[in-house]
């Protein structure tokens, strides 16, 4: 072939090319995408093959195959990664607003905005006029507000994707759910998870069962309320997830009928009764089966061994009684079982033997219940078995040495490990012998468990310092020694990759600054460690190194990380610069009591919306109340005791909704239910748990810790400070209040007549103020009142009787004088205000002479009066000023009468 003969067919060639080029995209549509990218903000380039002509090549795009019409844009996400509270969180995100040009693609059949972050923005209502679509997901990508009716017009849609973020509960919602979704009669897939659908829970069973071709419903955390409706209409259902709803009734009989199931999961339903005999009969297909963190009682029905194809069963935390029932003793062993969760039960009796039958077990968690005898040998013939969890119930016996490639192993049982002992198992995972009694040093057949990641040998009499060792078991990510008695510095370990750590209550001593830790949980806490707090420490979810002997002030990096950190206690140590405004708005505790911290509280605490519990204690603030503290809805413990805090209480407590509302905490209570669910996933959780358990407030008089605080108790402590002026009257409105305490301030004026209104109150403590006038006859009415202290102020009156003030004793109303009626009689009052000298004890009585009181009382009013009247005169005579003010206010009482 010539040269110029090679040209043309070239030339021929690239022009049919360039043809193909033009003519495989539309150029509106073309167009219309590339307006709609103008609207996205995307920072990181991933719409950067976006250019050229032919749009079907662009990332994300699809074409029709004749027709040449855009006919998907799937712009998810693929950037995110666990960790986060709700599972994921996500990176180089688009965000922006979404121009009308894309509503304009009207053969549209698939668009994917999920993962991404449109930062509140509302979903567009436009997307209703799509007719054509199939699939649509807006899942986790920051839409807020109400979801469009106009959805209704998505007759031909197959799946559905609106769901939302745990943390960013009730952002969408669908006030009118029922309205659009029964539109969708094609309708396959629904998924809407954490979205409010309260105003729904009349009529969503009643929506649904009128889309034949539905088969997965995904409603979890969604408000709904009521009993579980019937979806027998449904003949393809075979996902059913309702997690984190409230149906406080019995499982329902219409289950018993269905056939497709496949996936059931009914956790933190409230569910109450027990599970019937004859649950899921014919649920042939069923793969799993999620009753977890309900209320269910009685035994766990045989029949649900039946269920060929079960893969996973999980009844955590429910009241179930009875035995394990015998899974492996069928003629044909479950060949598909490799999770069995019974944990958090009553179950009683002994591990059956035939449970190593099953050999595609791979994780058993029997923890928390009352399971007794030895730990059966036949366990160590399950070759997958990969998490064994058997602790808290009063099994004994030795570790199964057949346990040859066990890489998860957690008991409680007294076991004796000698030094020179070296088990048969050397590919561990997981290790966890909290609580076994072991002393002295550290298990020396550790050293060989080069594959550990996950090490637990809390609670225990571990001595000495940590091995070096250690050091060698590189693939260790997760740590756990507390609770022993280690005296030792920082141990030289590679932290970076560490995601769990926890050391607290030991004896560690010496500087932290070589610790740098980027991981989820980190405790250090009850320990020896002196020094700064180190700029490489930014956990992402929990910190503790409170009583220690820390001093200086927070790095700025823990601030910065603070956008994430949910728990942050730093008490107890020698802390004195206040930390900056960068932390956290996903913070829940925030404890910094027991320091050195000068100045005024900082305001910007009032941007911790979802602050749970502030302890400021003990910490020499000063200055006012900040009324921004009374904007955290949330707040359930506000702790501002022991500081030189003054002025009056500010306006707007009606504003603290936790401690109005007279329930168990609105939001902390689905955010337990959240916890109890991943319980297993992530053991993390259980750090969360034992950590908020160590919170000690000063209730009832004495300092004590509460183990679920962050469930139930809401407190307020003002005490110990120099509050000045009146109780204001709407403290009142705080009916969920627990425990109320106000004492040692200088407050006047009388007790609110509404503190009668708070009947959750247990402890009220309102002594050595300067309160005056009567004891409010409302008081009576707090039934659950058991601490009363009204003593060392200037109340007078008879004292109220009845219901709990009749149990209450004398001590509860010294120190004032004008107070009579029991239990005040024949005990002699303190004389100072303020004081309450020598206070006869409680069981002995002293009897006075009533003409002497009267004799003494007569000299003590006489000379009252007289030092009274001789200082006003010797004021009037020697200060020319005062003196002049005074005749001129005589002088306007005068004039005033006469006007009368």
């Amino acid at each position: 072939m010539s040269p110029i003969s090679f040209y043309i067919a070239l030339s021929s060639v690239l022009g049919i090319a360039m043809i193909t080029d033009i003519s495989g995209c539309k150029d509106d549509e073309r167009s219309y995408l590339l307006d709609f990218k103008g609207g996205l903000n995307d920072s990181y380039a991933r719409l950067s093959s976006w250019r050229g002509y032919n749009c079907c090549q662009w990332q994300g795009i699809l074409c029709g195959y004749q027709t040449n019409h855009v006919i998907q844009l799937d712009l998810k996400n693929p950037y995110r990664k666990g960790n986060d509270l709700d599972g994921y969180k996500v990176d180089r995100p688009l965000s922006g607003e979404i121009h009308p040009s894309l509503f304009n693609l009207q053969h549209l059949r698939h668009l994917d905005l999920s993962w991404n972050d449109f930062e509140g923005i509302a979903i567009p209502h436009q997307l209703g006029s799509l007719k054509k679509l199939t699939f649509l997901s807006l899942a986790y990508a920051g839409f807020e507000g109400e979801i469009p009716l106009e959805f209704g017009n998505l007759s031909a849609l197959q799946y559905l994707d609106l769901s939302d973020y745990y943390s960013s509960k009730f952002r969408l919602k669908s006030s009118r759910f029922g309205e659009w979704v029964r539109s969708l009669r094609n309708l396959e897939y629904l998924a809407m998870r954490n979205l409010n659908l309260e105003k729904a829970s009349h009529n969503w069973g009643d929506s649904l069962s009128s889309l034949s071709n539905l088969s997965q419903i995904y409603l979890s955390h969604c408000s709904l309320s009521g009993s579980i409706p019937s979806l027998l209409n449904l003949i393809r259902l075979s996902h059913l997830h309702l997690i984190d709803n409230s149906f406080p009734f019995t499982l329902p009989a219409w289950f018993k009928n269905v056939s497709s199931l496949v996936s059931l999961d009914l956790s933190s339903c409230d569910l109450s009764g027990s599970i019937p005999s004859d649950f899921l009969h014919g649920s042939s297909s069923l793969r799993k089966l999620s009753l977890a963190v309900n209320n269910l009682q009685g035994e766990i029905p045989p029949s649900i061994a039946n269920f060929s194809k079960l893969q996973t069963l999980d009844v955590v935390d429910n009241q179930l009684t009875g035995v394990i029932p015998p899974f492996g003793y069928l003629m044909e062993p479950l060949s598909s079982l490799s999770k069995i969760d019974l944990s958090f039960n009553q179950l009683k009796g002994g591990v059956p033997y035939c449970l190593g039958r099953i050999s595609s077990l791979r994780y058993l968690v029997l923890e928390y219940n009352q399971l007794n005898g030895d730990i059966p040998t036949s366990l160590g013939q399950l070759s997958l078995l990969r998490r064994l969890v058997l602790n808290n119930n009063q099994l004994s016996g030795a570790i199964p040495d057949s346990f040859s490639e066990l890489v998860g192993l957690e008991n409680q049982l007294t076991i004796n490990i000698s030094s020179s002992w070296v088990p048969q198992f050397s590919h561990l995972g997981y290790l966890g012998l909290s609580s076994c009694n072991i002393e002295g040093n550290f298990p020396a057949f550790l050293s060989t468990q080069y594959s550990l990641r996950d090490l637990d040998l809390s609670d225990n009499r571990i001595s000495g310092g940590v091995p070096a060792w250690l050091r060698d078991l590189t693939y260790l990510q997760k740590l756990n020694l507390s609770n022993n008695q280690l005296e030792d510095c920082l141990p030289q370990l590679n932290y970076k990759v560490f995601i769990f750590l926890d050391l607290h209550n030991n004896s560690f001593h010496g500087s932290i600054s070589g610790l740098s830790f980027g991981g989820i949980i980190l405790d250090l806490s009850h320990n020896k460690f002196n020094g700064s707090i180190p700029g490489t420490i930014h956990p992402l979810f929990t910190m503790s190194l409170s009583a220690n002997n820390l001093s200086g002030r927070m790095p700025h990096s823990i601030c910065k990380a603070g956008n994430e950190i949910t728990i942050l206690d730093l008490s107890d140590n020698r802390l004195r610069d206040v930390i900056s405004a960068d932390l956290g708005k996903y913070i829940r505790v925030f404890d910094i009591g027991n320091n050195r911290f000068r100045g005024s509280i900082p305001v910007w605490i009032g941007k911790m919306r979802k602050l749970h519990i502030l302890s400021l204690t003990n910490s020499q603030f000063e200055g006012s109340i900040p009324p921004q503290l009374f904007e955290l809805h949330n707040l359930q413990v506000l702790d501002l005791s022991h500081n030189n805090i003054s002025r009056t209480i500010p306006r707007g407590l009606e504003m603290l909704h936790a401690m109005v509302n007279q329930s168990q905490s609105f939001e902390m209570q689905s955010y337990e239910h959240t916890v109890g669910i991943r319980i297993n996933a992530n053991p993390y959780i259980y750090a969360l748990v034992d950590f908020l358990g160590q919170i000690t407030l000063w209730i009832k008089g004495t300092a004590r810790p509460y183990p679920k605080i962050w469930r139930s108790f809401k407190v307020m402590d003002l005490s110990h400070n120099k509050l000045w002026g009146s109780i204001p009257h709407k403290i009142g409105l705080l009916r969920g209040l627990v425990a109320l305490n106000i004492s040692n301030n200088t407050m006047s004026g009388s007790i609110p007549e509404s503190l009668g209104q708070m009947v959750n109150l247990q402890s009220q403590d309102l002594s050595e103020n300067m309160l005056s006038g009567k004891i409010p006859p409302e008081l009576v009415s707090l039934t659950f009142l058991s601490v009363l202290n009204l003593s060392d102020n200037m109340l007078s009156g008879l004292i109220p009787q009845g219901n709990q003030f009749s149990t209450f004793e004398a001590s509860s109303f010294l120190g004032n004088p004008n107070l009579r009626g029991p239990p005040l009689e024949n005990i002699t009052q303190s004389s100072g205000f303020g004081e309450r000298g020598s206070q006869v004890e409680s069981n002995s009585t002293v009897v006075a002479d009533p003409d002497k009181m009267d004799r003494w009382w007569a000299v003590a009013v006489g000379l009252c009066y007289g030092v009274g009247f001789a200082s006003v005169i010797a004021l009037l005579c020697f200060h020319i000023e005062w003196r002049y003010r005074c005749f001129i206010l005589l002088d306007g009482v005068v004039a005033y009468l006469c006007e009368r």
